[in-house]
């Protein structure tokens, strides 16, 4: 009668834990073997849209919640705690509206329960409710005349750009209405930057002191196309490469030079004395 008991234990066991292993098959996620997954409904979201963010833990922590941030960059556009259900799943629901949600690209989510992360990523386009502008803007080059710079900008105004040979760069002056997105065609011939074996190198952009990321959106023999966000109130851009114009480059190696020279002569002097 006992070993009875036990048998039909292990049967009422054995049923109880079919529909559990049946529904850990039915991922949601694309990864079946990690501790965490998580998944978004979409690759692409414009503003307004609904962003549904799902996932699934292989090990349920009885009132343990997932933690869910959404990053742009390093900036955090929006943070989340979400109840996990009995099968191990969770989902949310986000709006992609608002001031932490006005920059394109790629945005990433993530996903964090008992230690464990997972992470996945998106992309996201603002609604363009301001006025785009596309011209040229003149740039004064010195003795080499000027040189012209292609650009759009949306939510913003460009007031002035001017050569400035400390930084073997441009400063650009904007007048930022709204936060928008900005886009220059930099011609190579007047401004570049690159490595010592001829490679292209990346750009350092600031805003108002602040470095920022941008988007290299595409390369010619002639041009370099740089697409990046602005925040309301922003006023300059700091574009740092490796070269500007000749003149100015020339006149910072002369500079150094004549420099070099200075400090020599300074030395041999002060030798001459203390032989004296």
């Amino acid at each position: 009668m006992q070993y009875k008991k036990i048998y039909l234990a292990l049967i009422f066991l054995s049923i109880s834990f079919i529909p559990v292993f049946a529904q850990t098959t039915e991922e949601t996620c694309d990864v079946i073997d990690e501790l965490i997954c998580i998944d978004v409904a979409e690759g692409f979201y414009e503003e307004g849209d609904t962003v549904v963010v799902s996932g699934k833990v292989r090990a349920v922590i009885l009132d343990s919640p997932v933690s869910l941030q959404i990053f742009y960059g390093e900036t955090l556009v929006q943070i989340d705690q979400l109840g996990v259900a009995q099968d191990g799943t969770f989902t949310t629901t986000l709006i992609a509206k608002g001031p932490q949600w006005a920059r394109e690209g790629t945005y990433l989510v993530r996903a964090a329960y008992s230690g464990n992360i997972a992470e996945t990523n998106f992309e996201f386009k603002p609604a363009e409710t301001g006025v785009t502008t596309t011209d040229l803007f003149e740039v004064d080059a010195g003795s080499f005349g000027t040189f012209d710079v292609p650009y759009t900008i949306n939510g913003g105004t460009i007031k002035n750009i001017q050569v400035e040979p400390k930084i073997l760069g441009l400063v650009v002056t904007i007048e930022a209405e709204r936060d928008g997105i900005i886009t220059l065609e930099l011609p190579r011939s007047f401004i570049d930057a690159k490595k010592s074996d001829g490679v292209d190198e990346r750009y350092l952009i600031f805003i108002d002191g602040s470095e920022i990321t941008f988007e290299e959106s595409s390369s010619t023999r002639d041009y370099r196309t740089l697409k990046f966000a602005f925040e309301k109130g922003d006023t300059q851009i700091d574009i740092i490469g490796t070269f500007v114009i000749p003149e100015f480059g020339s006149y910072i190696i002369l500079t150094l030079v004549l420099s070099l020279l200075t400090l020599i002569i300074i030395q041999q002097k002060s030798k001459l004395l203390i032989r004296i």
